[in-house]
């Protein structure tokens, strides 16, 4: 299976965005691929909007929620055997059930709060975007890498930022 990357450009208009959406579509990339955020003002209606999951930082919060929370179910676990609570008896399946529940609980309160954050990965992005301009990410085979790239020199309002590999 082919590796497929990420391409982040940054683009001034929606027009500008909207036509660069176009010439991707016809250059055979899905349009599935491409997402777009814009902080602020609406995007045409052609426009791919981003996902709850690309514009926010829930899978990244809740990954720390989970990991967070299930450390803190082994150390309460811990300190409850250590301090000789009454009516707790130290075994693994206490332990376990407290790290269970502590992650579940991490993961839901880390994704609420997650959820309302911007997306830490788009950090970098976000003086763009409070101009009012348009970060469009696309997802590409390797192959198809230097084509996309060589499409978007011929627009000099399109600028390039970064490429990395897809989730």
């Amino acid at each position: 299976m082919e590796n497929t990357r990420r391409l982040y450009f940054v683009v001034p208009n929606v027009e500008s965005a909207s036509t660069m959406y176009n010439e991707l579509v016809r250059a055979h990339i899905d349009p599935t691929q491409v997402h777009c955020v814009r902080s602020r003002g609406a995007l045409s209606e052609g426009l791919p909007e981003a996902s709850v999951l690309e514009k926010t930082d829930l899978v990244h919060g809740s990954m720390i929620g989970v990991f967070v929370g299930a450390g803190m179910g082994l150390l309460l676990s811990i300190l409850a055997a250590l301090f000789k609570l009454e009516g707790f008896t130290f075994n693994w399946l206490h332990v376990t059930l407290s790290m269970v529940t502590g992650g579940l609980m991490g993961f839901w309160i880390a994704s609420l709060v997650g959820s309302a954050l911007p997306n830490s990965k788009l950090k970098e992005f976000q003086p763009e975007l409070e101009q009012g301009k348009i970060l469009m990410m696309v997802d590409v085979q390797d192959r198809q890498v230097r084509e996309i790239s060589n499409q978007s020199r011929k627009h000099p309002e399109v600028v390039l930022r970064k490429l990395e590999p897809s989730q």
